[in-house]
């Protein structure tokens, strides 16, 4: 499957939050996404920035932030905090997303995007698209 498909019904994804860290590189092949997709997406990622985006349908919440310098941010809901972070291939080379102790991302270059369920922070899926590489956006697990 790929990255647009996945995302092609929003309304499934109503009591879920969406975070996308990138690692590396994701400049290449991410507008393929971003102009297609019916998330709200607005940052133009610039080769090897680090890049972080948090949406929340129910609220009708997007953030994002881009930079040429490590990204660190928190995400606070009902007393539990979503930790991010992204550093393009100039400024660390790293993702993460944490809920407490347990890590969501992958890690792998491109974006790196778990999906949680809005109230209790359980994972509902996590996955890689190696959106500097792959032109089709594929989405990955391993």
């Amino acid at each position: 499957m790929d990255l647009n498909e996945y995302f092609s019904k929003p309304k499934k994804f109503k009591n879920k939050i969406i975070v996308i860290s990138v690692k590396d590189s994701a400049s290449k092949y991410i507008n393929k996404f971003v102009v297609k997709s019916n998330i709200k997406l607005k940052c133009e990622i610039n080769t090897r920035e680090s890049y972080v985006a948090v949406i929340d349908f129910s609220r009708d919440f997007v953030y994002e932030k881009q930079s040429n310098q490590k990204i660190m941010c928190s995400y606070k809901i009902n007393n539990k905090y979503i930790d991010i972070v992204s550093s393009g291939y100039l400024c660390g080379n790293t993702s993460s997303i944490k809920v407490g102790s347990n890590e969501y991302s992958f890690n792998k270059r491109g974006l790196n995007i778990a999906i949680l369920n809005k109230n209790n922070f359980k994972l509902i899926d996590s996955f890689y698209v190696d959106s500097h590489s792959d032109e089709k956006l594929l989405i990955r697990e391993s």
